[in-house]
C-alpha cells in the first residue's frame, strides 16, 4: 500500500515519515545528474493572458533510482539529502534556463528552513 503524501504532510513534523530508502539511491542520482531534466510550466496571468514566467519541474530519467521527482523528495524529508537533491534539481533547472525566453523562473524549495535557538 502506498501512502499519498502533500507537502504539508511531509513538512509536518507529526505525521509518520515514510520509510528511509538509505544512502545508494541518492549518491546514484546525485552522481549522475543526467537522469535529472528540466520541464518548463508556462505561468500565464488569468487577467490579460500575458506570460508572466515559467515553473521549473524536475523529470529523471526512467531505469534510475527513482520512479518520480516526488517519490526522490517524499524519500529524503527528514534526512541529510533533503537540501542535496534540492541543490542538484536548482542546479539542473539553471542550467537548461538559457534555452527559455527572457522573464521570470519560478522555482519551487521544499527544504524546510533551519531552526536555531537561542
Amino acid at each position: 500500500m502506498t501512502a499519498q503524501w502533500t507537502v504539508d504532510a511531509l513538512l509536518d513534523p507529526v505525521a509518520s515519515p515514510p520509510e528511509p530508502t538509505g544512502e545508494g539511491p541518492f549518491i546514484e542520482l546525485l552522481s549522475r545528474r543526467t537522469q535529472m531534466t528540466s520541464a518548463f510550466q508556462p505561468i500565464v496571468a488569468l487577467r490579460d493572458e500575458c506570460l508572466l514566467g515559467f515553473e521549473a519541474l524536475l523529470r529523471l530519467a526512467p531505469g534510475g533510482p527513482f520512479q518520480s521527482p516526488e517519490e526522490v523528495f517524499r524519500a529524503a524529508v527528514g534526512t541529510q539529502w533533503l537540501v542535496d537533491v534540492e541543490m542538484a534539481a536548482l542546479d539542473v533547472h539553471l542550467a537548461a534556463a538559457h534555452r527559455l525566453p527572457q522573464g521570470r523562473l519560478f522555482l519551487n524549495f521544499s527544504a524546510p528552513p533551519s531552526r536555531t535557538t537561542v
